[in-house]
């Protein structure tokens, strides 16, 4: 009975799927599972996942009708073994590096406070080829300082505040190993929130509930092509808006506590510093394009919520 188990929600993946197999076949830690989810494909994905399966007993697919790639991961989840501790959700287009599932699998096992671990990753074209220096989101991520934020930067190791994880997306599904009780606790993934915002709301619900760490190690290789779901930026965005909308409102609805607190509070800074940088930077960029008024606005947007961020997150001026 394996101790951790991957799962591969696929939707007409056929060019990538066998990649994502293998890569998975390759992991220096074998004491793994991986479940497939065919997620109504009308291509020739299945066919080839099936031919898989039956030279690995540890590969076994699944297929439903089109319900979408939330519905697709939590079927996996439900099916993969009791004896499974550890979850990994890879998609279809993209790789893992050898060492990946010992490296994250360790961590979570002398960090038992953490309830995920994400590791960085490598931009790669439809050929496999890289198309940048490792990257690690975290890097960028947003810290509050007493007037402002700072950058983790690349080697920080460890744990994730919730305003980090808040505001601004710190890791993919594919580069990060989930401790199954903590995925199950928190609900799995929310098949009412539509792509891409669907990441975000499960790793921010682990960074409350539990810790998100983070071990500053490029071992997932991210695929870049013209089909996958966050192409669209502006679609992405507004995804991402409605999704913080619903958390913030949600959360001023519920009786005091911790995660209350919390989150609210984490959303009042997050838009104060970080969201007011944004604005100002905006600003900058419009009027250097000629489109004066319009930047101008955004400045003095970004002015009136740096200044407010120093206002008490419960009077509620942020939302």
């Amino acid at each position: 009975m394996a101790e951790t188990g991957i799962v591969i929600p696929c939707y007409n993946q056929e060019r990538y799927i066998a990649r994502a197999i293998e890569s998975v076949r390759r992991q220096t830690y074998t004491d793994w599972e991986l479940e497939v989810v065919d997620d109504g494909s009308t291509d020739g994905s299945a066919a080839i996942v099936a031919e898989l399966a039956l030279q690995d007993d540890r590969i076994r697919l699944i297929r439903q009708e089109n319900q979408g790639v939330s519905r697709a991961r939590n079927r996996g989840a439900q099916e993969l073994s009791p004896s499974v501790s550890y979850l990994l959700f890879l998609d279809a287009d993209d790789m893992l590096h050898p060492e990946m599932l010992r490296v994250l699998r360790d961590y979570l096992a002398q960090h038992t406070r953490a309830g995920a671990v994400f590791c960085g990753f490598v931009r790669i074209d439809e050929n496999d080829q890289a198309i940048a220096a490792p990257q690690l989101f975290v890097a960028h991520a947003f810290v509050p300082t007493l007037l402002g934020f700072r950058r983790l930067g690349m080697n920080y190791q460890g744990s994730l505040s919730f305003y980090t994880v808040m505001a601004d997306p710190v890791n993919l599904p594919s580069n990060t190993l989930i401790r199954r009780q903590v995925f199950e606790q928190v609900g799995g993934w929310d098949e009412t929130v539509p792509q891409p915002a669907e990441d975000r709301d499960l790793f921010m619900k682990i960074a409350l509930f539990s810790e998100l760490h983070v071990v500053p190690r490029p071992l997932v290789f991210y695929r870049m092509h013209s089909q996958q779901s966050t192409k669209n930026l502006a679609f992405a965005l507004q995804q991402t808006a409605r999704l913080m909308r619903r958390w913030v409102q949600y959360w001023q609805q519920q009786p005091p506590s911790r995660e209350r607190t919390e989150v609210l509070r984490s959303w009042h800074l997050s838009m104060g510093r970080v969201g007011a940088w944004k604005s100002l930077q905006a600003g900058w960029r419009l009027i250097r394009s000629r489109r004066v008024l319009t930047g101008v606005r955004n400045i003095i947007a970004g002015v009136r919520r740096y200044l407010t961020s120093f206002l008490p997150y419960k009077w509620g001026w942020m939302y």
